[in-house]
């Protein structure tokens, strides 16, 4: 409205036009995966993210664009900061890490809008080594786990839940499985480990749950020897790990609820032939 020359007012009606703009749907983040040669590989496995390309999936007869190297903030501040050359296209293919902004321009309208994503660099493991932290016979035992790469790894003790810290704790005696991947699928590698200890106890009451007493985490030595004696140091059985176990009986005969001791020779991780003593219980 404006005053005419008489004070009085007009209605002047205007039409105002509103051009929704479409949001342009690319992800917050895209993987690249290398290897240890930095060659370009495809993911080996599920990833977290997808890979470029870029799309902006928008149609290019009814928009331009111009890509950018940069940041969304790094472009407003200045529009030929970054500006990738001869990249006019809805969709960028790229290879090379780091900040990415596209601005579409409606060609009718010349409304711009504009995103931003991050496209992120990561490696396989290349592999991986295992440090057992506790002597022998230190159940539940302590691994820490060593990797080579360039990734940001996660780590994992046989079906359990992934963690970000190298050191997995409360490993019981037997064979297990450790596995690294890394954080954002590129890749993953497991390895097997052995924790040497021996079972506290048995109950040979033929339920089938630790009717028999054996060592079987040191199965895979075949010359490890087992002496199991009373507490007067009478020899009851002598055992191989990878064979059946002691059931308990000495001469066909049940043995009475006690505490027994054994001797085993076996070698430790650096090869050495070792002994250890210890005793086990035997209930009823």
């Amino acid at each position: 409205m404006r005053p005419n020359d008489n004070n009085c007012f007009v209605i002047i009606h205007l039409r105002i036009l509103v051009h929704q703009v479409p949001k342009i749907d690319i992800a917050d983040q895209y993987l690249l995966c290398y290897d240890s040669h930095n060659n370009l590989i495809k993911p080996r496995g599920e990833t977290q993210l997808i890979t470029p390309p870029i799309d902006t999936k928008l149609d290019s007869k009814n928009y331009s664009f111009q890509w950018y190297s940069a940041t969304k903030a790094q472009v407003e501040n200045d529009p030929n900061a970054n500006l990738i050359e001869r990249q006019v296209r809805p969709i960028l293919e790229t290879t090379q890490p780091g900040d990415y902004t596209v601005v579409a321009t409606n060609k009718s309208t010349l409304c711009r809008i504009s995103a931003s994503t991050v496209v992120v660099k990561s490696s396989p493991p290349e592999y991986v080594t295992a440090e057992i932290l506790l002597p022998e016979f230190s159940s539940p035992n302590r691994v820490k786990v060593n990797v080579a790469g360039k990734g940001d790894y996660e780590y994992a003790l046989d079906d359990g839940p992934w963690q970000k810290d190298n050191i997995l704790n409360s490993i019981h005696y037997g064979e297990h499985t450790i596995h690294v991947r890394d954080q954002y699928g590129c890749g993953i590698k497991t390895l097997k480990i052995n924790i040497i200890d021996y079972p506290k106890y048995f109950t040979p009451n033929g339920d089938g749950y630790h009717d028999t007493w054996n060592i079987s985490s040191l199965k895979s030595q075949a010359n490890a020897k087992i002496y199991i004696f009373d507490r007067y140091g009478k020899l009851l059985k002598m055992l191989e790990p990878a064979l059946k176990g002691w059931d308990g009986t000495y001469n066909g005969q049940p043995m009475p609820s006690s505490d027994y001791w054994f001797l085993i020779e076996y070698l430790d991780s650096a090869k050495t032939k070792k002994q250890f003593r210890a005793h086990f219980t035997l209930k009823r």
